[in-house]
């Protein structure tokens, strides 16, 4: 138990830390515009928006393992 609590806070500061939205927006500033960019950045969290909020009330309510097992892509 001891081996993993120790790097436990380093895992906690990499899980949580959005180190790719600087290149995110560095790279796509090459290929489109920036009110491109953003919008790009708009859709993206509006879509983790209207996902995740969906799929974490279901697993509130029936539990994480039967919302996983409904997903659309596992047979």
């Amino acid at each position: 138990m001891s081996r993993n609590a120790r790097p436990y806070p380093w895992y906690a500061l990499t899980s949580n830390a959005y180190f790719w939205t600087p290149v995110f927006v560095l790279y796509f500033l090459e290929h489109m515009s920036l009110a491109d960019v953003l919008r790009l950045e708009a859709i993206d969290y509006i879509a983790v928006v209207v996902l995740e909020v969906p799929s974490g009330y279901f697993s509130d309510r029936i539990g994480r393992q039967p919302t996983l097992l409904i997903h659309p892509g596992v047979q």
